[in-house]
């Protein structure tokens, strides 16, 4: 009993309220009664007043509120200045104002929504333009921002072959290098920068590459390497040009340095290149190097030289020397007319055989034989001769004698011997004379090397008695009977 009222409270989950009493989070232990009073005058007529604590429950309390101050209005009987008016009105405002707040303060139930984050964009910087002159490399920066994670990249270009690419790349950036070899002219290239960062966003970029030849004309360019080129003697061969920088048309004078003076050279240039074309003709000495000198001028007076080591191949001077040795070292062997001899011999016991008037021994032909070599034979020559030319292969290998000198010791040497194997073809003649016409007549003047053999013959290679085959020498039908005076190393059976 308060101030002549009767005051009754009821929990804010009775009926009439619709409201339960206590919220339903997980704190709810916390959370106090919202209880609604009633003050009953004596005369029937009730107000209103509510404490609130933290109930979750803000509706119904508005409610009550405005039910409240409904009643109160009907009040015909209240004056503005009495307590219970007040009283009324300070009820109602609380109601109001709690219930406008979240039911005094209880935890809210709209959903958080999460905060947005914005990306920055993938940039990738390279320099629009760049500048690379010749035999020279250029570093240019490139700049990658925003990448999120690591970062791939890809990196092409266009250009001549001598423009050459690398780079250095990570997640902020890095270096294009830029190299360039020879050029001739001057010429354009690009480069393209591609990357991708670990969201699988893309950025391109694209250098534009100006690429400058050296000015001035500064350099010839030959298929011929200056080292390690045979030229082989009656060849010819080409040397292809490119002039880098050459004002106008290019004339060159081409100057062998060689002992031989076969040597020529044939040119068609113009003022980007051509040729120069290099002959050997007959050589005279053994295989040796030769210089040539190709000295080039252009129409602005600019001059360029460039020389080359050619080694020149003589096959015909090869085989000279190999020859005229060989001669040399079966003349010993053929001075002694050792076939001739035994031809003699065998058409000795022949005649005596088969010729009843032959009355002479075997023997008075063989010592005839012995006796006219002996007397005119030029064995002591011959012997001297090949004393004298004992170095003529090492003087030949030194560059000292020339071919021509060499086929010039080859004749003479093989007339001496013929000279000196003719004086006994008299004697050859009167022992097939005295066959009475068993054995054909013997033709015997050139003397010649046989390289099965390695003899010097007047039967072997005479075309008179046989021919080679396969190269074999093979006695014709009618001389047959020479293959064992010519070959006895063939006979299985003593010629005696």
């Amino acid at each position: 009993m308060k101030d002549g009222f009767i005051t009754r409270s009821i929990a804010s989950g009775a009926a009439v309220l619709g409201c339960n009493a206590y919220a339903t989070s997980p704190s709810a232990q916390h959370h106090m009664l919202a209880s609604i009073q009633y003050l009953d005058d004596g005369a029937g007529k009730v107000g209103v007043y509510g404490a609130f604590g933290r109930s979750g429950c803000s509706m119904p309390v508005r409610f009550a509120g405005l039910l409240g101050l409904a009643w109160w209005r009907r009040r015909a009987d209240t004056k503005p200045g009495s307590r219970f008016g007040g009283r009324l009105v300070a009820a109602v405002a609380l109601a109001l104002g709690l219930s406008a707040c979240g039911g005094g303060g209880g935890e809210s139930s709209t959903p958080t929504t999460p905060p947005v984050v914005t990306k920055p964009d993938l940039k990738l910087t390279v320099a629009g333009t760049a500048n690379v002159l010749e035999n020279t490399t250029l570093e240019v920066p490139v700049t990658i921002s925003g990448a999120q994670g690591g970062v791939t990249a890809s990196v092409t270009r266009t250009g001549p072959d001598a423009f050459a690419v690398t780079s250095t790349l990570g997640t902020t950036g890095g270096k294009l290098q830029l190299q360039l070899g020879d050029l001739f002219a001057d010429s354009e290239g690009t480069v393209t920068v591609s990357i991708t960062d670990g969201d699988g966003r893309t950025s391109n970029a694209t250098l534009a590459v100006t690429l400058k030849n050296s000015p001035g004309f500064h350099r010839v360019v030959a298929s011929l390497p200056e080292q390690g080129t045979v030229l082989k003697e009656g060849e010819s061969l080409t040397i292809q040009l490119q002039f880098d920088g050459a004002s106008g048309a290019v004339q060159v004078v081409a100057t062998p340095q060689s002992k031989e003076d076969t040597i020529t050279t044939i040119s068609e240039l113009s003022a980007t290149g051509g040729m120069v074309t290099v002959n050997a003709g007959e050589l005279q000495y053994h295989d040796q190097p030769f210089k040539l000198t190709l000295a080039f001028t252009d129409a602005a007076g600019q001059t360029l030289n460039k020389t080359y080591a050619i080694s020149l191949v003589n096959p015909s001077g090869a085989e000279a020397i190999q020859a005229l040795t060989r001669m040399m070292a079966a003349a010993p062997a053929f001075s002694e007319l050792g076939t001739e001899r035994e031809l003699v011999r065998r058409l000795a016991m022949l005649a005596v055989l088969s010729n009843p008037s032959y009355a002479q021994p075997e023997s008075t032909l063989l010592t005839q034989f012995d006796n006219t070599l002996a007397a005119q034979g030029q064995q002591a020559v011959l012997t001297e001769w090949l004393a004298a030319h004992t170095e003529d292969a090492s003087r030949y290998s030194s560059g000292v004698l020339k071919e021509n000198s060499v086929k010039e010791a080859t004749t003479s040497l093989l007339t001496l011997l013929r000279s000196h194997a003719a004086v006994v073809n008299p004697v050859i003649a009167e022992a097939v004379a005295v066959t009475n016409g068993l054995v054909p007549a013997l033709t015997l003047d050139a003397v010649t090397y046989d390289a099965t053999s390695n003899k010097l013959s007047r039967f072997i290679g005479n075309s008179a008695f046989g021919q080679y085959q396969n190269d074999q020498w093979q006695f014709g039908s009618n001389y047959a009977f020479l293959t064992s005076i010519v070959f006895p190393e063939t006979q299985q059976c003593s010629p005696e």
